[in-house]
């Protein structure tokens, strides 16, 4: 009810201003209650504030409860794993783009020899140390070698022993380590020993060997390379030297 109905119903009900407190009390059972009831309004008060206070008091024992679960809890979990800074996979360095490194070379192989009026067959094997240097892409190697190099014609019965003591150059480029094609020229110098069959003579003399040719190979694993390697020369006809290389490489030094 507001507050303009409870100051105007003590006079609807014909009562004076100075009688509406006297009256409620008197009032005959279902008449209409006055709002302003002191003694009900502090009866219920005390009752509810004595309800609200234990019931206060057991839902702060509750939450206490509860807040203290989680940190029993937390205090339970063990602690995260802190990895040793010390143990750390180690990663291979990557190839330099500049470095150098020593091949120890041995290239076998079939030779062939074809002139005017004749043709040989023989074969071939090279042992060689030489250096190469990596530039990026580019490749250069040079060294020395040893060769023996025999060919015989069957058909006139002359033979052709040569053993070389050379100089070898390679030029080229391709992917460290993965992959090289380059060109080939060797020179050398030793000892030669023909026979020719129709005369039945044994010629012993300086002999020389210089070709050019094309190569390539590929890196089984850094260290080691297989590839092939033709190499032209003209000796009273055309000879080709076709052979196989295989190469064991060591001493790499980086280079800035």
């Amino acid at each position: 009810m507001s507050t303009f109905g409870m100051t105007f119903l003590p006079l609807v009900l014909g009562l004076g201003p100075g009688n509406a407190m006297e009256i409620g009390p008197a009032l005959p059972p279902g008449g209409m209650i006055s709002a302003y009831q002191p003694d009900d309004v502090a009866d219920v008060e005390e009752g509810d504030l004595e309800g609200d206070e234990g019931d206060g008091l057991d839902g702060l024992d509750e939450v206490d409860e509860a807040a203290a679960e989680p940190a029993e809890a937390s205090e339970a979990q063990p602690a995260p794993v802190v990895e040793d800074p010390a143990v750390e996979e180690v990663v291979p360095e990557g190839t330099p783009r500049r470095f150098s490194e020593w091949g120890l070379m041995v290239a076998p192989g079939p030779s062939f020899m074809v002139g005017p009026n004749w043709s040989a067959t023989g074969a071939i094997v090279r042992l060689g140390i030489i250096k190469q240097w990596w530039r990026g892409h580019f490749m250069i190697s040079s060294g020395p070698s040893v060769s023996y190099w025999f060919a015989q014609d069957k058909v006139a019965n002359d033979k052709i022993h040569l053993a070389t003591f050379n100089g070898e150059l390679m030029i080229g480029g391709g992917v460290a380590e993965k992959f090289a094609v380059y060109g080939h020229a060797v020179l050398g110098l030793g000892y030669l020993q023909a026979y020719d069959g129709a005369t039945d003579t044994t010629i012993k003399f300086v002999g020389g060997k210089s070709a050019v040719g094309v190569g390539g190979k590929g890196y089984i694993t850094p260290r080691i390379s297989v590839g092939a390697l033709a190499d032209f020369n003209y000796l009273g006809g055309l000879a080709v030297d076709a052979m196989v290389t295989f190469t064991f490489n060591f001493g790499r030094k980086a280079k800035s």
